[in-house]
């Protein structure tokens, strides 16, 4: 896990909308970069597991999934760069 995503616990509000994002954030690109969640997993989630997000709830996902993308690739630089600076 990026140490930058290590923070408070969840709100109890906001429990269920971190465990649905937990559970859709786990694609990953060749290289093991993460994907962004795109509306066609958005749509088969909700048609799999038999629910309708919210507007709000829709909103959250994609916020947290540009949070977690933005950075995962600032460690991917710091990391990219450290390895360059070791001469590695």
């Amino acid at each position: 896990m990026v140490k930058e995503l290590i923070g408070p616990p969840i709100p109890p509000l906001c429990r269920d909308i971190w465990k649905v994002f937990c559970e859709m954030a786990r694609g990953y690109a060749e290289g093991g970069v993460p994907l962004k969640i795109s509306n066609v997993e958005l749509a088969a989630y909700q048609e799999v597991e038999g629910r309708r997000f919210s507007p709000w709830e829709l909103m959250a996902l994609r916020a947290l999934d540009r949070a977690f993308l933005k950075i995962d690739s600032e460690a991917r630089k710091k990391e990219q760069s450290a390895k360059k600076a070791a001469g590695g």
